[in-house]
């Protein structure tokens, strides 16, 4: 019991680590419509591991009309 409780564990992380590759993929997505996306928001991006952080700026880059925009309110 207690080893099916920790492979179920492990695919919970694993797909919580999935799901913060594809909020980040699509969030860079939306951003590079706006042009070159810098160097330390791409890292900040990369580097976030809070799935409502991500989802918040996910929000915020199609609200936002500019990149110089969505860099102010993240």
């Amino acid at each position: 019991f207690m080893i099916f409780e920790e492979m179920l564990k492990e695919e919970r992380e694993e797909g919580r680590e999935e799901g913060r590759s594809v909020l980040k993929e699509t969030l860079l997505l939306c951003l590079q419509s706006f042009g070159e996306i810098p160097d330390e928001v791409l890292e900040q991006i990369q580097a976030q591991q809070d799935m409502e952080v991500l989802k918040n700026w996910m929000q915020t880059a199609f609200q936002s009309k500019t990149l110089e925009e969505f860099v102010q309110k993240m």
